[in-house]
């Protein structure tokens, strides 16, 4: 019945969209109305009972029309690392904190000559951290 509607490769195009919907979707039910503060950031999820829970009205008839899909399509479920997908944030982070380091900001505009004493020790630091952490999620 549903084999012979796709084939593989818009089976593939359905599926990855309709998972990384229902995945954003998700993610905003436990992220609408969430306050936190961080030392770099604010979130603000300042919502009204009304608005949140219309927000969960939409998203759960969201969730049901992928899951009727999902069933009639014969969509295939994809299992995700979390471990993977730290690993790969976490590895940009890399990339990016070396990139901050005092003589990488000279594409920003000039660089105080006393930044480095400031930033990088720190920025080092930060570095080991991450290769820490990278270390142990790619160990078994």
């Amino acid at each position: 019945m549903a084999d012979d509607l796709l084939n593989r490769y818009q089976r593939s195009a359905v599926a990855h969209t309709l998972r990384t919907l229902e995945l954003t979707l998700r993610g905003a039910l436990s992220e609408a109305g969430r306050r936190e503060q961080g030392i770099l950031y604010r979130r603000d999820g300042a919502l009204s009972e009304e608005q949140a829970g219309e927000i969960e009205r939409l998203i759960d008839a969201g969730l049901r029309e992928i899951d009727a899909l999902a069933q009639t399509l014969a969509l295939p479920t994809e299992a995700f690392s979390n471990r993977t997908a730290l690993l790969g944030q976490l590895n940009v982070l890399w990339v990016d904190l070396h990139e901050i380091r005092a003589e990488s900001l000279r594409g920003y505009g000039q660089v105080n000559p006393d930044l480095a004493l400031t930033l990088n020790p720190r920025i080092e630091r930060l570095i080991e951290l991450v290769t820490a952490l990278m270390n142990l999620l790619q160990a078994e």
